[in-house]
């Protein structure tokens, strides 16, 4: 929800890489042929600024896989708009291709683009993209780099203060270290603390949030699931995010899995693996909800709701414990 709700208008309010960004604007408002690499650390502002330079141009921006771009390249643009393309090169080739074949589809996309082509990736000098910088040895490359931490910070405290919500400076400061230039891990890590205490983040890991993105992704899509994505908190994130996810005549086929993922937990049985039976979602980058309780505050927002007094909501947090309100 940080996510969204902070989200910058526009370029100028980017509070880091406003540079790459304007590159990339430069980029399309120039284009004849070609493509550019952008490429840069996660959550360094990479498909923001995509996004934010298609708004101001008024184009489509198609974002994916290979597979995804070259599908949408060849459909007719709606409302007759101009596009933007980018491809996530991180991704694996399909399994139907070699290497080579991948970088040829890749050059022949480029050659045949009729709009701006992007490949974007956290890291173009990676081992696994060798090939691709063989292949391609002049590329124009727009480099992004991490947020520093006193910007992190200064608009942690930012967010903070927008939201009323009471916090430890040096907490936010152990929020920004930890998060290596990572604002977009900083929102995530905010939002789903239970208080902004050092005795929180200090124990915030980002490898752990990324874990969850991960294991809502293959929920979500059905690819590469694994058992070592369950978790305690992992049922209340899904259906946080259902209404988010699906389009409304599949969000009964979604909560029917729910409930019996629910009953399954209840019955001390695995119940992860029945997530998986969950309605397939596009495959296509979006952003999660995290569900943020303050145990603190909590009974007093229950208690406005429910038009009686916080000491009687305290009173009776067994039974609404047991509903599932705690």
């Amino acid at each position: 929800m940080f996510l969204e709700k902070y989200k910058p208008k526009g370029i100028s309010g980017m509070i880091a890489n406003g540079k790459g960004a304007y590159e990339i604007l430069s980029f399309v408002k120039n284009w004849k042929k070609g493509f550019a690499v952008i490429t840069g650390p996660p959550g360094c502002g990479k498909s923001l600024s995509l996004e934010l330079v298609s708004q101001e141009l008024k184009c489509e921006l198609i974002e994916g896989t290979l597979e995804d771009v070259e599908k949408a390249s060849k459909e007719q643009s709606l409302l007759g708009r101009n596009k933007m393309l980018a491809v996530d090169i991180d991704e694996p080739p399909p399994s139907s291709m070699t290497h080579k074949q991948y970088l040829d589809c890749l050059e022949k996309l480029a050659e045949k683009a009729r709009w701006p082509l992007f490949f974007v990736t956290n890291d173009i000098y990676q081992d696994s993209l060798w090939r691709f910088r063989k292949r391609f040895p002049g590329m124009r490359m727009i480099r992004f780099f991490p947020s520093f931490e006193n910007a992190l910070l200064q608009f942690l405290g930012y967010v903070c203060k927008s939201e009323r919500i009471p916090y430890d400076t040096e907490a936010l400061r152990l929020i920004a270290r930890k998060s290596d230039g990572d604002l977009r891990f900083a929102l995530i890590a905010l939002e789903s603390m239970p208080r902004i205490a050092v005795e929180y983040s200090g124990s915030v890991s980002r490898d752990g949030l990324y874990n969850i993105y991960t294991a809502l992704d293959s929920i979500f899509t059905g690819v590469n699931f694994s058992e070592d994505y369950d978790s305690n908190n992992m049922l209340q994130i899904v259906a946080e995010n259902i209404p988010n996810v699906y389009s409304e005549n599949l969000l009964v086929h979604a909560y029917r899995c729910i409930a019996m993922a629910e009953w399954f937990q209840k019955k001390s049985k695995s119940h992860i693996y029945i997530l998986t039976s969950l309605p397939k979602a596009q495959k296509q980058r979006r952003s999660y909800i995290f569900p943020r309780k303050s145990y603190d505050n909590f009974p007093k927002e229950i208690s406005q709701k429910l038009h009686c007094s916080a000491k009687k909501v305290v009173a009776y947090k067994n039974v609404l414990e047991k509903i599932g309100v705690f």
